[in-house]
């Protein structure tokens, strides 16, 4: 859906509106981040190993990519359920006593800068590609994309009240950028791809730097001390022309990772948690089999006893569901169903009989 499709909608869905060529300006994001110096120590000097990017690139693309996916197309579940586990990892990401900078990860001020740039950046790419958004669409995307910082520590009266507001918040941030050289050094191979093997990094790196570069804005490139010619930006343009011309010819679904897959994985994740809670062992099989149901679960909409299902009733998912119960000393619940085993024949009705055993 368009820009202007969207605002046409009285009910508007930033969903309508997610992208994954953003992606293209992932690192341009980053190193928007950690131009404010408490950001950029705090990553560079982070001990927290899953998020260091250099030896952990995919897994923490991957938590960027579910934070933003959760923050904006989530539950107030989901996103509680997530912030618990950022929580985790930000208690570590504090300055010590030799650290160039104070930092702290919990601090709102830090957040509120990392969403800024998240709405920024992704707001730059929407626009590159699809054309700038009308006054009313504008709007709604500023107001849903308070959730970028809210989903965390940043109090709801931090976000900037409007657009106006925020373009306040934005260029007097300007005067704070400071890009050090031991920053700038990381950024630097970040840019380059030094954490992909060798073959790969050599070959993608400078098409990386190049994009990177197109995509950060003037400041930025400064103090990145990064060259850019006019033949740079015709040859930039005609880039994003080109992924926007692909991009507009790819199905929603498509178009969405792969930001759609990583929310759909969390929603797992969270239904297994719930069901180990309830003393319940789910094979990778069971999982992706009843997933419907897995959903009603954990959102507390299980279906009535006997309801007809894609899969079948009630029972007859619950028998697919549980590999056998595992009670932990506990005898077998009355009335626990499981699955006869198949026989021969796959017609044979008996082959997909549902035994009932009560422990009576």
């Amino acid at each position: 859906m368009t820009a202007n499709a969207a605002a046409a909608s009285l009910d508007f869905d930033l969903r309508d509106l997610i992208d994954g060529a953003v992606l293209l300006a992932s690192t341009a994001n980053a190193v928007m981040q950690l131009a404010r110096p408490a950001v950029g120590y705090g990553v560079l000097e982070s001990t927290v190993e899953s998020g260091k990017t250099m030896r952990h690139p995919f897994r923490r693309i991957r938590n960027t990519i579910t934070y933003v996916s959760v923050a904006l197309m989530g539950t107030e579940e989901e996103r509680a359920y997530y912030r618990r586990q950022v929580n985790r990892s930000h208690a570590l990401v504090r300055s010590a006593a030799d650290s160039p900078v104070s930092y702290n990860a919990f601090d709102p001020r830090l957040q509120l800068w990392v969403a800024a740039c998240l709405y920024r950046g992704g707001l730059d790419v929407h626009s590159r590609l699809h054309g700038p958004p009308d006054e009313a669409t504008a709007d709604a995307i500023y107001r849903e994309c308070r959730r970028l910082g809210t989903t965390l520590q940043v109090p709801e009266h931090m976000w900037p009240a409007d657009r106006a507001a925020f373009d306040r918040y934005w260029a007097s941030a300007m005067a704070e950028l400071r890009i050090d050289p031991p920053v700038r050094d990381y950024l630097d191979r970040l840019m380059m791809l030094d954490y992909l093997p060798r073959p790969f990094g050599t070959a993608l790196g400078p098409v990386n730097r190049f994009l990177t570069t197109g995509f950060l804005p003037p400041p930025f490139r400064e103090q990145m001390q990064l060259h850019w010619t006019e033949r740079d930006q015709r040859q930039f343009d005609f880039l994003i022309q080109v992924v926007a011309s692909v991009n507009r010819l790819l199905p929603a679904p498509v178009s969405r990772f792969p930001f759609n897959a990583s929310l759909q994985d969390l929603r797992l994740q969270m239904m297994r948690n719930r069901l180990m809670q309830l003393g319940l062992t789910v094979t990778p099989r069971s999982v992706r089999k009843t997933n419907t149901f897995l959903y009603q679960t954990v959102r507390g909409t299980r279906p009535e006893p006997g309801a007809p299902s894609c899969f079948g009733s009630a029972r007859r998912h619950r028998s697919r569901l549980v590999s056998g119960w595992r009670s932990h000393g506990r005898e077998r619940p009355r009335g626990s169903c499981r699955s006869s085993p198949p026989r021969a024949r796959s017609g044979d009705p008996a082959a997909r009989s549902v035994r009932c055993l009560s422990t009576a």
